[in-house]
């Protein structure tokens, strides 16, 4: 999901806006992400805000992780925070500076080739996967070592997974996937 400095929801699941419901480590109240332990939520709002404000030094706009208490999951929730740039809010009149917030471990029930995102665009099982790690935060090294491939190869799976959906970013596949795969 993306968030602003403030930790104010600017796109996620559907549902997820107006939901109490805590999912991986999470919270949503009145559009604003906290963390579904108030002792883990200084944590989470410094590193959303440090993201948030975070300068073009690389190491800077280097992901925080965070390992979150997850209620009713017998691990904690891992979650990453970086920053993803401005946007303009017509409604605030000034640029908002955002922070995309994905969860690294949070719990599944997809079957890949059975998403509605895959059978929408064709993706064979091997882009399934990539794509599944790509939308859950993963970096095409990352994903490399997941799926046990070179990092041309995930490349190359995402370059074909772009075309299928008609995207140019790793961004754009996620708010595509969120627009027809997340309902919360």
């Amino acid at each position: 999901m993306l968030v602003d400095s403030n930790a104010r929801m600017v796109f996620g699941r559907d549902g997820a806006q107006n939901g109490g419901e805590s999912v991986a480590g999470l919270r949503i109240e009145a559009g604003r992400i906290a963390a579904a332990a108030s002792a883990d939520d200084r944590v989470l709002q410094e590193a959303i805000a440090r993201a948030t404000h975070a300068s073009v030094d690389a190491d800077e706009r280097a992901a925080h992780v965070l390992s979150l208490s997850a209620p009713g999951r017998s691990e904690p929730a891992v979650i990453s925070i970086r920053a993803a740039g401005s946007v303009f809010s017509a409604e605030l009149g000034e640029m908002r500076k955002l922070a995309i917030i994905t969860a690294l471990n949070a719990p599944s029930e997809d079957d890949h080739a059975d998403c509605a995102f895959v059978r929408q665009f064709g993706l064979s099982p091997a882009q399934a996967r990539m794509s599944s790690l790509i939308v859950t935060g993963h970096s095409i090294a990352s994903a490399a070592r997941e799926l046990h491939v070179s990092e041309n190869t995930a490349r190359s799976h995402l370059k074909q997974i772009f075309q299928k959906t008609d995207t140019h970013s790793q961004m754009e596949l996620v708010h595509l996937h969120g627009r027809i795969c997340l309902s919360v």
